[in-house]
């Protein structure tokens, strides 16, 4: 009965971990923006020959462009040569131009809605014209697969039985859940290192006979090195996936001896683990196909990018949202949202965000009815703002003085700013036309799988396969 306790024990364990990666798990960023994608071309074309390279103008008239020569629809009446009012310092231009060029502004951008992007990009790549697009199209199912490979040599080839492979299974969801070339790297070599392992399993002085195998120790650190290089959180997610591998471990051993105990005779050893050869696990052969096999992927890997590339030193930078409202469309709820996102993440907001271009609105507004004198006017906005000018009226009491209000920053003028900005194009039309609003950052494009980081993934990865053989090699077989 303790037995069975213990077994159900370290399976609930093993599947909390799981669990919790599940939650946790760190997904690659597939696009940006939730309904567009983000095409990119070298800064030197000019629209004219992007038309021309689409060529469809169904397509054409559902992308959003920059509009260069777009000025304000508000543009103050009263004085038409003054300048409109720019907000958090933001010029005119700059306010525009983030969302339409890259960081370092070697590229220009456009946004290309999503059910017509695979055809835009199809008519871009007949035309031969340079461009780029802000991420992969799939999900990269080719890590977890990998993952699942490497157990199935190792299970062939290594004479490991059916129950201790399925214990591994967790790598394999950890590669699909945080599916990155470091977690594939690190749940591979790990691999190697439970497999050098299990040849100590149930013997005498098995722990410490493994502790002290340079297979398990090259393999574990380099395990742990590939995946750390992927950052902290992905560590911690890789330990409790190789932890809950352990746990399963365990519980098959518990099952082991929960089916032992029914059974009438058992096989004793007579000799201690240090008087019994070791099992022929890492042999020449096992350990040069899987070699061989690791070589091929490696290879696919750097031969399997896309259109992307990092670019510079500190790599491609495009405008992004850094989190977008619950609320959907342009009303004060929303507004209100992005004001306090921009507080929370304290970045001394130094992006435009959707919220500027509304108080922008706002600002240009009031601008016509305030005094040419009023030099202190405050450009905080806020819901519930009211525009409003002195009117006199005569009565039989005489003649009385009231406010006549313009404008109130309401639901209702922010439905007339959707509409505007709808009509306008350019910049204002992108922000109208995302089902929500958003704080902006700058977030890395593309397959990002070609960084140094990856990089020294994968060649740890081939290292490691290259140390193994040699040893091997060095070593020669038991006996």
């Amino acid at each position: 009965m303790k037995l069975i306790v213990k077994f159900f024990l370290f399976l609930f364990a093993a599947s909390i971990l799981m669990t919790v990666i599940f939650f946790l798990r760190i997904s690659p960023s597939i696009k940006i923006w939730e309904n567009y994608k983000v095409l990119y071309f070298p800064a030197e074309y000019n629209d004219t020959e992007i038309y021309e390279a689409i060529g469809n103008l169904v397509f054409l008239d559902q992308i959003i462009f920059e509009d260069p020569e777009y000025h304000h629809a508000w543009n103050n009446r009263m004085m038409p040569g003054r300048e409109p009012v720019t907000v958090r310092g933001f010029s005119y231009n700059e306010l525009r131009d983030f969302f339409f060029y890259d960081r370092s502004g070697s590229f220009k951008i456009i946004y290309v809605p999503d059910d017509i992007s695979k055809d835009v990009i199809n008519c871009l790549n007949k035309s031969g014209i340079t461009f780029g697009t802000d991420s992969v199209t799939h999900y990269p199912y080719l890590y977890p697969i990998v993952c699942f490979v490497v157990i199935v040599l190792l299970t062939i080839f290594g004479k490991i039985s059916f129950l201790r492979s399925i214990c591994a299974i967790p790598l394999v969801l950890f590669s699909l859940w945080c599916p990155f070339y470091s977690s594939a790297a690190g749940a591979v070599c790990i691999l190697f290192a439970f497999y050098a392992a299990e040849q100590y399993a149930g013997k005498k002085y098995g722990i410490k006979s493994t502790a002290l195998n340079p297979v398990v120790i090259l393999c574990t650190a380099f395990s742990f090195l590939s995946v750390a290089i992927g950052g902290i959180k992905l560590l911690m997610l890789f330990s409790a996936a190789v932890l809950s591998c352990l746990l399963l471990w365990v519980s098959v051993k518990y099952a082991e001896m929960i089916y032992d105990s029914t059974c009438h005779f058992h096989y004793m050893p007579i000799l201690t683990s240090k008087n019994i050869g070791k099992y022929k696990r890492v042999t020449i052969k096992s350990v040069s196909t899987v070699a061989a096999v690791a070589v091929v992927l490696t290879v696919f890997f750097f031969m399997s990018s896309g259109i992307i590339r990092s670019i510079g030193d500190d790599g491609l930078y495009l405008p992004s949202p850094s989190e977008y409202t619950d609320t959907e469309g342009i009303n004060s709820v929303s507004y209100s949202a992005v004001k306090e996102l921009r507080d929370i993440e304290n970045n001394e907001n130094k992006y435009p965000d959707a919220a500027d271009f509304i108080d922008e609105y706002w600002l240009n507004i009031r601008s016509q009815y305030i005094r040419l004198f009023d030099s202190d006017v405050s450009t905080e906005v806020s819901v519930g703002d009211v525009i409003s000018i002195p009117s006199f009226t005569e009565s039989d009491g005489g003649i009385k003085a009231e406010q006549r209000i313009i404008e109130t920053f309401d639901d209702s003028f922010l439905d007339k700013v959707s509409d505007a900005f709808i009509k306008n194009g350019g910049a204002e039309k992108f922000i109208a036309s995302n089902e929500k609003l958003f704080a902006t950052t700058y977030k890395k494009a593309g397959d990002t799988s070609h960084d140094m980081n990856s990089m020294l993934s994968i060649i740890s990865l081939f290292v490691l396969f290259v140390i193994l053989l040699t040893l091997r090699l060095i070593k020669g077989c038991k006996k």
